[in-house]
């Protein structure tokens, strides 16, 4: 009897999206513009030998681009992926160059094998995540695409337009729409004042009658009524300290008391003395 496996059958690969070197041309998968910034970001990253010529810079640049390609990214995500798993595997190959070339490892060495080992589970993790993405079916057009010819600069003024009208504030305290145009500017000022500028002239003061004067009499006494009178007042003024004053009782005999006294306790001030208070029991008379 012929024995199975219980491993699964591999299946065959399937065929690559497009051309291994059509990521890089005009029409390919992906926008040019984007494909060239991402390269030289990518460039930038690369670690830099001033002792190697330049036919060794140039592999190096062939061989980064050459690995990116052969992943085949479809869209712009997967081509940040394709460029961060080509960073980390340089950032790798640098530590263990730096921790390994040293005559007998020390500190310095051991720590940048450990962050070329970090650099490596990095690159392993972004590899992953690139095969989980590119096993779900990608609706961007593998091309060839007729890229449109952008103006960077018209591009880049358009939007600082835009970032600058959302930055103006607007009256009420409304929040701006993110594509609202820019306010008109204003004009400068100008020395000669035009008709516009001219002042106006005052209106003409309104003729009162009396019934008006008597509406408006009317309506101040209705707004400001007279205080009522205090309780226990008499017609000249004076009052009887009560056993239990009221509040308006209590601030009226106050005032009173300093309405009779203010003119002695000014002499009394001047002549350096303290002014006397008098004591009032109930059944005193106030004048």
């Amino acid at each position: 009897m012929p024995r199975t496996s219980s491993s699964p059958t591999p299946s065959e690969p399937s065929p690559p999206p497009y051309p291994r070197d059509a990521l890089f041309r005009p029409d390919g998968p992906i926008n040019p513009l984007f494909v060239d910034e991402m390269i030289r970001s990518l460039m930038r990253s690369l670690p830099h030998d001033p002792d190697e010529d330049e036919p060794a810079r140039n592999r190096r640049m062939y061989a980064a681009m050459s690995a990116i390609s052969g992943m085949y990214p479809r869209d712009e995500i997967e081509m940040m992926y394709c460029v961060g798993v080509v960073a980390t595997f340089q950032a790798a190959m640098a530590g263990y160059r730096i921790g390994m070339n040293g005559a007998t490892p020390n500190g310095e060495n051991t720590r940048h094998i450990a962050a070329a080992n970090a650099s490596i589970r990095t690159f392993d993790t972004m590899l992953k995540g690139l095969e989980r993405r590119q096993a779900r079916p990608c609706a961007a057009p593998m091309g060839p695409n007729a890229w449109d010819d952008t103006d960077l600069e018209r591009f880049a003024n358009d939007w600082a337009e835009r970032v600058r009208a959302c930055s103006v504030p607007k009256s009420g305290g409304q929040e701006p729409h993110p594509t609202a145009p820019l306010p008109a500017p204003s004009p400068p000022p100008s020395d000669e004042p035009s008709a516009s500028q001219a002042p106006e002239p005052d209106p003409p003061a309104p003729a009162w009658t009396a019934e008006m004067i008597a509406d408006a009499e009317a309506e101040i006494a209705t707004a400001d009524p007279p205080p009522p009178p205090v309780e226990g007042v008499a017609p000249d003024g004076s009052i009887v300290v009560p056993d239990n004053p009221t509040p308006d009782q209590e601030a009226y005999m106050g005032a009173r008391i300093i309405h009779n006294l203010r003119d002695r306790w000014a002499d009394e001030i001047d002549s350096n003395e303290k002014p006397t208070i008098p004591r009032l029991r109930p059944g005193d008379r106030i004048p």
